[in-house]
């Protein structure tokens, strides 16, 4: 019996064991702003952080986000869960190392994404929640909101946010004297992020 279970840890342990050739290259984690990143690096500082030149010379991190569009990563503010982002005021939840990858159920019919986006109002916040947003890396209409009134002007807020294209977009919320400000990478999933928007 001693046997038996020795083989069957010994099987276990191999089948868990990277074997050369099996499996890609681990992902590098994204960098933000607090590595060096942000817009106006040199180009040591990208190789240095995973960076690569793709056949359009457009230098991105791995993950396809261009080293030119300083995502914002969520900091574990109000509330604590894993993807929140903001402050004593507003907080929103942010998709994913600042990305996101919108899936073709979130694709309109004119290319334009629309992506949900929970936002609170800090405790002591009153005011009704308005979202702006301009795309930072190009030429495109300003992004549009859609805010269901029926959740007051107080707490939680729930909210779709319409980018118009892909590309590096920069989201303001306010509510009354509360403000909040991100930038995030959008692009459609499967789309090559570095050579993306319209």
């Amino acid at each position: 019996m001693r046997y038996l279970l020795l083989i069957a840890a010994v099987l276990l342990f191999s089948a868990c064991m990277p074997w050369s050739g099996s499996h890609s290259k681990a992902p590098v984690p994204v960098p933000t702003a607090s590595t060096g990143s942000a817009m106006g690096a040199t180009s040591e500082s990208q190789g240095a952080l995973g960076a690569d030149t793709s056949a359009t010379g457009s230098v991105k991190r791995d993950g396809g986000v261009p080293v030119t569009c300083p995502v914002t990563v969520p900091h574990h503010g109000p509330g604590s869960a894993d993807d929140r982002y903001g402050d004593k005021g507003l907080s929103t939840e942010l998709w994913p190392a600042g990305v996101v990858n919108a899936g073709l159920n979130y694709v309109q019919s004119d290319g334009s994404i629309r992506m949900k986006f929970p936002w609170w109002r800090e405790p002591g916040v009153v005011g009704k929640l308005i979202i702006t947003g301009k795309r930072l890396d190009g030429v495109s209409p300003d992004l549009s909101s859609e805010i269901p009134p029926a959740y007051g002007q107080s707490g939680f807020q729930a909210t779709y946010l319409v980018f118009p294209t892909e590309g590096c977009w920069q989201v303001t919320g306010e509510a009354g004297n509360a403000r909040l400000t991100f930038v995030t990478w959008v692009t459609k999933y499967g789309s090559d992020a570095a050579t993306n928007g319209s």
